[in-house]
């Protein structure tokens, strides 16, 4: 199975297609293109409610709690929208294997970079995926955030992260590896233990239904924890 772009960007050299791929997730600069225009325009509009917030806390007498809390969410949200488009900007540039988010084959992944890993160093498969939860009482400003990530979710589909959790995340770092490789592995401070994450983006159900499903019978037949949860933040 293949869920890349519908057709590859004319002219950027595209990652090699391994033999025997079950499921195959490519990004394209084309679409980090957009995204990034698209995290600018949010970001900008999340930036001047921040700036509206913070004045008004100065030169009105309205709700002080509400308006810091408009302004603290507004702030946060400036640097998440930050990161994102920081990060789509970067994509842009690539090309080859550090286009690929996750290959998924009977003998293991090929991750970020084209770093492989086999079944052998893996020790759990994590999947994540991002749903908003609605308290049964909220505030003015969790409802606000609720109906935006449930708004979210509703236009692109569910933000998925496949987190690849291994024994020994030290030994992969000491991999001769690319920087695109290595900006994938997350290893814990005075631990062997870490994970690769593989962030497949905003994907549907019909896409992410079948890969979750394949990961479970494939852990289960090689026993290996599987464990898939939702966030309301998608981390």
């Amino acid at each position: 199975m293949s869920f890349t772009a519908p057709t590859p960007d004319i002219g950027v050299p595209q990652p090699p297609v391994r033999p025997n791929e079950v499921f195959r997730f490519v990004t394209q600069p084309s679409a980090q293109k957009g995204a990034a225009r698209h995290w600018l325009t949010v970001m900008l509009l999340d930036a001047a409610v921040t700036v509206l917030a913070f004045t008004a806390i100065v030169t009105t007498d309205y709700s002080r709690v509400t308006l810091w809390v408009l302004a603290g969410l507004g702030t946060l949200g400036f640097l998440i929208f930050l990161m994102l488009w920081t990060g789509a900007r970067t994509v842009q540039g690539w090309s080859g294997d550090d286009l690929i988010d996750l290959l998924v084959l009977p003998e293991g992944f090929v991750t970020q970079g084209g770093l492989d890993i086999s079944w052998d160093e893996v020790a759990k498969i994590e999947a994540v995926k991002f749903s908003p939860s609605a308290p049964k009482k909220m505030t003015r400003a969790e409802a606000a955030g609720y109906a935006a990530g449930t708004a979210i979710v509703d236009w692109h589909g569910a933000k998925t992260t496949i987190n690849i959790h291994v024994f020994d995340a030290k030994a992969l770092i000491e991999r001769p590896a690319t920087k695109t490789q290595k900006l994938a592995i997350i290893d814990a401070i005075g631990s062997r233990e870490g994970f690769v994450a593989t962030q497949l983006g905003f994907r549907s159900g019909e896409e992410m239904n079948p890969l979750l499903q394949h990961l479970r019978q494939a852990c289960q037949q090689r026993s290996k924890p599987f464990e898939f949860r939702e966030s309301d933040t998608g981390l």
